[in-house]
């Protein structure tokens, strides 16, 4: 995973997620076929959903009640896809966060 830049990235918020003591688990649409040797997307996963899944008590300022925070990890230079801003204002409608970070001080400056 930390292979790439944004893999980098999201190595280090989760490892800084997990010294904090969060719910939280890595998102990913495909899953690796050995028999097609290739990566294939799940059908049934919509397009958009943040790397990270992050469940919050809700017992924070900046997170009053408890909620489901994603966070879609991107480099300085990354920018979101349609989809994701999609789903972003998704998760907003029925009260949930969705984050784009670029680093541990912007999960850190969320509250988290």
């Amino acid at each position: 995973m930390a292979k790439t830049p944004e893999g980098k990235v999201q190595l280090e918020i989760m490892q800084y997620l997990r010294k904090q003591g969060h719910l939280f688990w890595r998102f990913s649409p495909e899953t690796y076929n050995a028999r097609l040797g290739i990566h294939v997307k799940h059908e049934y996963i919509p397009s958009g959903l943040p790397d990270i899944m992050l469940l919050h008590p809700g017992d924070t300022k900046q997170f009053p009640a408890p909620c489901m925070v994603g966070l879609e990890c991107k480099t300085t230079k990354g920018k979101p896809s349609a989809q994701q801003l999609l789903m972003q204002r998704r998760f907003n409608l029925v009260n949930h966060e969705y984050h784009i970070v670029r680093n541990v001080q912007e999960v850190k400056d969320l509250g988290l």
